[in-house]
């Protein structure tokens, strides 16, 4: 496997581990940009992440994960500290 693939995997494991359990190692923050857009960039589209093996998380979900990026200066702080920790507040 080269250099490539691997960076992909690991983004891939970073996804699902914060994705599929109540504590999230990361902040929003940290998933839509570092992970979400990394993958985003390395694979093509949001629709490549979602259709990635073993991924099974939706566009629209992936496209929540990155609305933090529209979030104002002050909330994402708040996000980034983890008083706000819930996608579907920040969405």
């Amino acid at each position: 496997m080269c250099k490539f693939d691997k960076e992909i995997e690991v983004l891939i494991i970073r996804l699902i581990s914060n994705t599929r359990r109540k504590n999230r190692p990361d902040n929003l923050v940290i998933i839509a940009r570092d992970i979400i857009r990394r993958l985003e960039n390395k694979l093509g589209s949001l629709k490549a992440v979602s259709e990635y093996p073993g991924v099974g998380i939706s566009v629209d979900m992936l496209k929540q994960f990155l609305s933090v990026e529209m979030l104002c200066p002050e909330v994402k702080k708040l996000v980034e500290e983890r008083k706000i920790d819930l996608i579907n507040v920040v969405h």
